[in-house]
């Protein structure tokens, strides 16, 4: 979560805590932001996330209540990222490309004696990044 208060840290009112308000946000709020980001709109990102509109907008809302910001502004036809909003939605693009990153990687068992040893299988773009 550290890249929430590196991606945060120009947001007004940030004040030092912000990470550990962040250990209770899961990985359906961040592509949640995201999915709002590029669609939009929270109907379509709520579809996307398989979870209600309703739930969908308790979300976004305790998110902005955790960030301290306003993340996308409410228009009539939809979701519009705030200036602050930029920068959390930045912060959830990078984290889901890290978790598509980690799912492309592949576990082997080490050449170990012990059952609880394992390594990567570290060939794949990941490293060359």
């Amino acid at each position: 979560m550290a890249v929430f208060d590196q991606c945060l840290s120009s947001v007004d009112g940030h004040d030092g805590q912000i990470g550990m308000k962040l250990r209770s946000i899961d990985f359906v709020s961040i592509r949640l932001i995201a999915e709002c980001a590029e669609r939009g709109s929270l109907v379509a990102a709520a579809n996307q996330c398989h979870i209600s509109v309703g739930a969908a907008s308790r979300r976004l809302s305790i998110l902005e209540d955790l960030l301290g910001c306003q993340i996308f502004q409410r228009i009539p036809r939809g979701l519009k990222a705030t200036s602050e909003g930029l920068h959390v939605v930045a912060a959830c693009h990078e984290l889901l490309k890290g978790l598509d990153d980690l799912s492309q990687m592949r576990w082997q068992p080490a050449a170990s004696t012990s059952a609880h040893s394992r390594a990567f299988d570290m060939n794949d773009s990941f490293l060359e990044s």
